[in-house]
């Protein structure tokens, strides 16, 4: 990709000047990918404020970092930043066999899946029998996944049961080693979660409940 200097991005009356930016060429697929987009902002933008998502009403809040209180009843989750450049939320599985897992998990905004459990870490978890095997598409090229159901998943005090996810082929190399798997959007859009990068954290809550 090429890199750009010197941008001036507005997002309704807010400027931001001398912004940088990675240009995608077109041989690279990411267009194709996100049809009618013209292109993508990450964290490093939105470090800047402690960000809210309502997926409900289709909003998202940009609070001032100085000013914001976190008042509701959510869970209070811990971000990590890993060496690999990722963040990382705690998390806990058990398989359909009973095992269970208890780590963390790359969090990923662009991910399709409710979670992607890793095969290619240390922790050495093995693919489901009968898991339905399919090929899917990233930055790393097309890659094996296999999806079965679990028994649970939990994120906080919340527990999903018997969600269907997917175990990600070595292949893939995108999630670190030490995780047990990666947390895609459709998880986190079960709930309202605020960012609040300054301080590493992340209030996970109900849809029903606001913090405004």
């Amino acid at each position: 990709a090429s890199f750009a200097n010197n941008l001036c991005i507005s997002f309704d009356g807010i400027e931001f000047y001398n912004q940088s930016a990675y240009i995608s060429p077109a041989s690279a697929g990411f267009a194709g990918a996100f049809k009618g987009m013209d292109g993508q902002i990450c964290n490093t933008f939105f470090s800047h404020f402690v960000v809210e998502f309502d997926f409900h009403q289709g909003l998202i809040i940009l609070h001032d970092p100085a000013s914001f209180r976190y008042s509701g009843e959510g869970s209070v989750l811990d971000i990590k930043r890993e060496s690999s450049g990722s963040c990382s939320l705690p998390i806990s599985f058990t398989l359909a066999d009973g095992k269970k897992y208890q780590g963390r998990a790359d969090m990923d905004l662009g991910g399709v899946e409710v979670f992607m459990v890793a095969l290619n870490n240390h922790n050495m978890i093995d693919v489901p029998e009968g898991a339905k095997t399919s090929n899917l598409y990233g930055a790393q090229g097309e890659f094996t996944v296999y999806e079965s159901a679990i028994k649970e998943l939990s994120i906080g005090k919340y527990k999903i049961i018997e969600p269907v996810v997917k175990f990600c082929d070595e292949a893939s190399g995108s999630i670190h080693p030490d995780n047990l798997g990666a947390v895609g959007l459709p998880l986190l859009q079960r709930f309202n979660p605020i960012f609040d990068y300054g301080h590493d954290l992340l209030y996970l809550q109900p849809e029903n409940h606001s913090n405004r």
